[in-house]
């Protein structure tokens, strides 16, 4: 399917099911989703908390937990720096060459 898309091709019977029902009752179908989506967030298991919009936070300012990307380690930045003075070298080298060239037309 992705090497030759066409236009309505669904994989499974189930997604051609649903794009049917919302054809024919989106408004029904947009209020469940809305209700379920509201319930979900009602549902929160937590304290009751205020957050920190309307005071700042105390200190320290700082993130607790995993980020998403993991920290990059020695060799990654040596790496990663490698490749880009490869590359600015590399584009100011084919700059001046095509400088050259224009010069002797």
């Amino acid at each position: 399917m992705a090497k030759n898309p066409r236009k309505d091709l669904f994989p499974d019977f189930t997604s051609l099911l649903l794009k049917n029902i919302y054809g024919l009752f989106p408004k029904p179908i947009i209020n469940v989703a809305s209700a379920g989506m509201r319930m979900m967030m009602k549902a929160k298991n937590a304290p009751p908390d205020s957050g920190n919009i309307l005071k700042p936070s105390s200190e320290p300012h700082r993130i607790y937990g995993e980020t998403m990307l993991p920290v990059p380690s020695k060799k990654t930045k040596l790496a990663i720096a490698a490749g880009l003075g490869l590359g600015l070298a590399y584009m100011i080298l084919k700059a001046g060459s095509g400088n050259k060239q224009i010069k002797n037309s």
